[in-house]
């Protein structure tokens, strides 16, 4: 196979991806990630392979991986230099908090499909199926590992139990909060929900566990 052959191979196969993970973001938002089957994306991205999206991503939790990296590569850049400012600084855990959650609100606000990212993680956290893969998630990031490591310095000793129920309460906060705001409440109220998500995730971080 010659180098040119080569190179548009690559090219048709980055496209086929591409528009495979728009028909499975596209999906899963109206449809649900529980209901949508890999055939069914296939189709939607106009494959005439109805085996496509297997093919390229294995099962339906590579594919909900492919979706929800192309969102948190870049939430994770603003954390990461959120992180780096309030690292310089006293760590407090309102500036924690902040890093934890202002970098989401920013991608809702300036990305089109950024209420699809809040859906689909709402779902992921609701969901028996798929909650060890939202975890899995959020604990493979290494700005989210450092981030929970910061905070647990600021927290009273907790059980290793105890620190995974607050993580997974502070994650399903986080989703379910913004996702039901931006559905139900006006826009111009944005700024005073995010206000009252914060103090509410810190309050939950700090309190003592008995």
């Amino acid at each position: 196979m010659s180098d040119e052959t080569q190179k548009t191979t690559r090219k048709d196969s980055l496209e086929t991806k591409q528009r495979l993970v728009d028909a499975a973001e596209r999906l899963f938002a109206e449809q649900g990630v529980d209901r949508v089957k890999l055939v069914d994306v296939s189709k939607a991205a106009g494959q005439k392979n109805r085996n496509a999206a297997q093919y390229h991503f294995g099962d339906r939790a590579g594919l909900i991986n492919a979706v929800l990296n192309r969102h948190t590569d870049l939430i994770a850049e603003q954390r990461r230099d959120a992180l780096e400012k309030v690292e310089q600084h006293n760590v407090t855990m309102k500036a924690l908090v902040a890093v934890l959650v202002l970098p989401v609100v920013h991608h809702v606000r300036s990305d089109p499909n950024g209420l699809t990212f809040l859906r689909l993680n709402r779902q992921l956290v609701s969901s028996g199926d798929h909650i060890a893969l939202s975890w899995k998630r959020t604990n493979d990031m290494p700005e989210v590992q450092q981030l929970q490591l910061l905070m647990k310095g600021l927290m009273a000793p907790h059980s290793k139990e105890a620190m995974r129920a607050k993580m997974i309460l502070v994650q399903c906060m986080l989703f379910h909060g913004l996702a039901n705001f931006y559905e139900l409440m006006s826009l111009s109220e944005v700024d005073a929900f995010v206000d009252t998500l914060c103090l509410s995730i810190e309050a939950v971080l700090l309190a003592q566990h008995s």
